[in-house]
């Protein structure tokens, strides 16, 4: 082909004009373009460009070009230039085959239908299938993405498309297979192919980049995600499952998990699940996966080498397949009954719909004796792996089933409050604790307006957790510890020692605590107290959460005499009052909506501030 210089300063020129034009173009436009510029004109040209803007304007103009109805139907056609495209040095123009290959399928899908109707199309559909799979090996990120979004919006577009990549004997699903066990880039290919695999049988379309300590890792699976057509959303479960499990590709991911020798490719794969769970299953897909998988996920958390790393991601795996809520006899029977008299007395309902759960039910004991053993007394886990098993609590304890399987483990509570409020030297650790009781306390289950009902568990987890806080600060009271964090300098543990009482405020017995400990008090009812923003939001985050508690104490003639004679007192009930209408800064206003944004903004912001740098307690 003749390279044509020449042809590179006109091809450009005439793309500014199309650029100065509103983004939509019309046919008339693009066969405008097109017949002075034919594809075979334009790829001349961009032989002899060396990359820089102007590849990135013609690609640009081309992606616009192509949008058009008159710019589509021309795609099979331009087959021989998407190919060349997508195997030239210029990234944005392998990226835009990636794009034009999607485009190109579901032109073909929308034209021909079906798995048989395709077999007709002349066998485009399965080229650009393989050619995108191809893609999927690309070692630019944006185009392996790229390639993952048009493989992932096609497959998703009916059960038949699907079908095409999952299901043995056809060449997109056959590729694939190869890919999956491919030690490509270092087995990122791997993880990418096991991505596209999972999301689509998963119905997920909204992944996301995951965050974490290996760069190889977040850019495989960033790679591997984006947003894709909805319509999955309809097929049904079971045939999508069943899909995945035929295809073998799920095996691979096992396998990885299994295999613990490799500790980073494990992880790789652990983070992958946790991030298809992330991302939203659909229909229990997701939850169905990660059971499937739970005898790797556990045997992980206990395995020496892993443990620190495995146990947060472990955790938010289960937290995210673990019901909300269950009704208190269920939950019972599924924490075995308590006594023996209490289990005799489960209804035999309960004790059957406790029986559906248990797979998943037994998981979370078998992560809570992993970070027990991190916990233990002897002292000689790390600091960081000490930080990691509670990030594990936090994370568990912010659904209510899984906070009351971290209280109803009466040593595990007992640690945790120790290393919230009692013996631990370590500021990291102590903010990750101290981030773990506002989680397992109900701080996000309270809702907008603090209610304290919605953060209430079991009577014996309430009052695990109550003994565990008296008992880890020896001859002092939990007040007067809390009120020593929030003098000492360090903006990370003082926010995570207001996030904590905010937390505890909501239940009667640490109220009362509160409002009896003068320095505690003081700090939390007087807006002069704090001057940054963060550090005044949060401190009136507890006040809102003690005021939610003081009102209901008012309110009910029901409530514990001893409370009711502390809480209810006419100058409690105003004090506190007065300083939620006060808002944040002292000023008038909707002071319960400013606590809850700060609470639902400072959420995802916990277990970052757990592992600040810091300064000691």
């Amino acid at each position: 082909m003749d390279l044509g210089r020449g042809d590179l300063p006109e091809l450009v020129e005439a793309c500014r004009e199309l650029h100065s034009l509103p983004q939509s173009l019309t046919d008339a436009q693009a066969h405008g373009f097109l017949s002075e510029f034919p594809f075979e004109r334009i790829f001349r040209a961009l032989a002899s460009a060396q990359g820089g803007s102007d590849v990135d304007l013609i690609t640009d103009t081309l992606g616009r070009l192509l949008a058009t109805e008159l710019g589509s139907s021309t795609l099979p056609n331009a087959m021989p230039y998407l190919e060349a495209a997508s195997i030239a040095h210029l990234v944005p123009l392998r990226r835009l085959a990636a794009e034009e290959y999607g485009t190109l399928l579901m032109s073909q899908a929308r034209k021909y239908g079906g798995l048989s109707g395709e077999d007709s199309d002349g066998g485009v559909t399965e080229v650009v299938c393989l050619q995108l799979v191809r893609m999927l090996s690309d070692p630019e990120p944006t185009v392996a993405a790229t390639a993952a979004k048009s493989l992932r919006t096609y497959g998703s577009s009916s059960l038949t498309a699907l079908k095409r990549f999952l299901t043995p004997g056809y060449a997109p699903s056959a590729a694939l297979s190869a890919a999956a066990v491919s030690d490509a880039l270092g087995g990122v290919v791997r993880l990418r192919v096991l991505a596209l695999a999972l999301e689509l049988a998963a119905g997920n379309t909204e992944g996301r980049p995951l965050e974490n300590g290996y760069h190889h890792i977040a850019e495989a699976i960033s790679a591997s995600t984006s947003t894709a057509a909805p319509s999955e959303a309809a097929l049904p479960y079971d045939e999508r499952l069943q899909l995945l499990r035929s295809s073998g590709l799920l095996q691979p991911l096992l396998d990885q998990l299994a295999d613990p020798a490799d500790a980073l490719a494990c992880l790789a794969a652990l983070q992958l699940l946790e991030g298809l769970l992330g991302g939203g299953g659909g229909d229990g897909m997701a939850a169905t996966l990660a059971g499937i998988a739970l005898p790797q996920l556990l045997a992980l958390v206990s395995d020496p080498n892993l443990t620190d790393a495995a146990l947060p991601l472990v955790a938010a795996i289960l937290h995210r397949i673990l019901p909300e809520a269950l009704p208190t006899a269920t939950l019972a029977a599924a924490l075995g009954g308590g006594n023996g008299a209490a289990a005799n007395n489960v209804p035999a309902t309960a004790a059957a719909a406790a029986a559906g759960l248990q797979p998943i039910l037994a998981a979370a004991p078998a992560l809570l004796t992993a970070v027990r053993a991190v916990l233990d007394d002897r002292g000689n886990a790390s600091v960081a792996a000490e930080a990691c098993g509670l990030d594990a609590l936090g994370t568990l304890g912010q659904s209510t089933v899984g906070a009351q399987l971290v209280l109803s483990d009466e040593p595990l509570t007992q640690a945790l409050c120790e290393r919230a409020l009692g013996r631990s030297p370590h500021s990291e650790v102590r903010m990750a604790a101290l981030h773990a009781v506002a989680s397992v306390a109900g701080l996000e289950r309270a809702g907008a307006e603090r209610s304290r009902e919605a953060a209430l568990l079991l009577p014996q987890c309430e009052e695990g957790l109550r003994q565990g806080m008296y008992g880890a600060c020896g001859l002092r009271r939990p007040g007067e510890v809390l009120a020593g964090m929030l003098q000492q300098p360090f903006l990370e543990l003082k926010l995570a020692a207001y996030r904590c009482i905010a937390a505890l405020s909501l239940r009667s017995w640490f109220a009362v605590e509160l409002v009896t400990t003068p320095d505690l008090y003081d700090r939390i009812t007087d807006t002069t107290t704090e001057s940054g923003a963060a550090a005044c939001s949060w401190r009136h985050a507890a006040a809102a959460s003690l005021w939610s508690t003081v009102s209901s104490a008012a309110a009910a003639a029901n409530n514990d005499a001893a409370f009711i004679s502390t809480l209810a007192a006419p100058t409690t009930v105003e004090r506190v009052r007065a300083v939620v209408r006060a808002g944040p800064y002292g000023a008038e206003g909707d002071g319960t909506a400013a606590a809850a944004a700060t609470a639902s903004r400072m959420h995802g912001e916990h277990f970052v501030a757990s592992r600040g740098a810091g300064g000691g307690a």
